[in-house]
């Protein structure tokens, strides 16, 4: 049978494994649960959320049709790849800046959680050399880095400064410090960006209950 145990990456993370082999990832910040998972065995995965409780659930669509979610919200998935350019720094940039220059566009396209909550977890992976940032007056990009390339974790452009060019800028400095695939997750309205910054549609999420 497949089992379930915690990991030492976190408190609220656990991992679904048969013959040794993973089949799901599980982490829960606040009420949301992130989820990758084949499904494999979606009955037992789906029982065991049920068990740990969450409010909604960010996974690929194929996961929350598995595990019978309703679907709140859809996004897809681009990739587009990156060669290293440059090396970061963590020292050239505070977090507070890194915060404050998401904020710059926090508005329905971005779910900027507390300062309390963005400063460890980012300065975490900033030690480890598993995240870098931009930030110019007119916005921010975040992005974390992984074994295989990185995930954009954030693009912010004042509302003053948009359509001039500013995102397309912080996209391509923040992407030269990862080698590989980068990935992202955007919805209708801001998938064109994505596309003409030279990014491809892999693959649907969502963000179910």
């Amino acid at each position: 049978e497949a089992a379930f145990g915690g990991t030492p990456l976190k408190e609220d993370v656990w991992v679904q494994k048969c013959d040794e082999k993973f089949h799901s990832v599980i982490a829960r910040q606040g009420g949301r649960l992130y989820i990758y998972s084949d499904c494999v065995y979606a009955d037992e995965l789906k029982e065991f959320i049920s068990l740990i409780g969450f409010g909604e659930v960010f996974c690929e669509k194929q996961t929350a049709d598995a595990l019978g979610l309703e679907i709140l919200k859809e996004f897809n998935v681009l990739i587009k790849k990156s060669v290293k350019t440059a090396e970061y720094d963590p020292e050239s940039i505070s977090l507070k800046s890194v915060y404050d220059g998401l904020k710059m566009g926090n508005d329905e396209d971005i779910d900027l959680p507390d300062f309390k909550v963005f400063a460890p977890d980012f300065s975490h992976r900033i030690r480890h050399k598993s995240g870098a940032a931009v930030c110019e007056k007119e916005g921010c990009a975040v992005v974390f880095s992984c074994q295989k390339g990185g995930i954009i974790n954030g693009i912010a452009v004042n509302k003053t400064a948009r359509k001039q060019g500013f995102g397309s800028k912080l996209l391509k400095d923040v992407c030269s410090y990862i080698e590989g695939d980068v990935l992202v997750c955007a919805d209708k309205n801001n998938q064109l960006f994505y596309i003409k910054n030279g990014f491809d549609i892999c693959d649907t999420a969502v963000i179910a209950r």
